[in-house]
């Protein structure tokens, strides 16, 4: 279950045309009729030296058969109450809806990558 699990990393997101529309930008240089939109950018140092300094589950794995236990742990998923620094941590299997209207939206950053072999939609010169 973990090696099927295992996903390629995304190192960056990038759009390489970005458009604001806001009263800051001055008079005359944005459409009150349009929705209102900022432009935001952010950086972080060091990722890969975080990511090294976090837990990594290394044995002692099994499975959770308690129902009690498996409803406590989906509630608190899916309120999300559950605490980021606990000495455990859990492997899910789950089968996700992603709606149609969000895929627009999530062009540029997946939320729910799939891992499949699609040879099928590979152009003839990849063939």
């Amino acid at each position: 279950m973990v090696e099927e699990g295992l996903r390629g990393g995304i190192s960056m997101v990038s759009r390489r045309y970005a458009y604001a529309n806001n009263l800051g930008m001055g008079e005359g240089k944005w459409n009150m009729n349009k929705p209102k939109s900022f432009l935001l950018y952010l950086d972080a140092n060091n990722l890969y030296g975080w990511a090294m300094m976090q837990y990594l589950p290394t044995g002692n794995f099994r499975w959770i058969r308690d129902e009690q236990k498996l409803a406590s742990l989906r509630d608190e998923i899916i309120s999300n109450e559950m605490e980021n620094d606990i000495p455990e941590d859990y492997i899910l299997k789950v089968k996700l809806a992603y709606p149609r209207e969000l895929h627009h939206s999530h062009t540029d950053y997946h939320l729910a990558i799939e891992r499949m072999k699609g040879k099928d939609m590979y152009s003839r010169v990849r063939k």
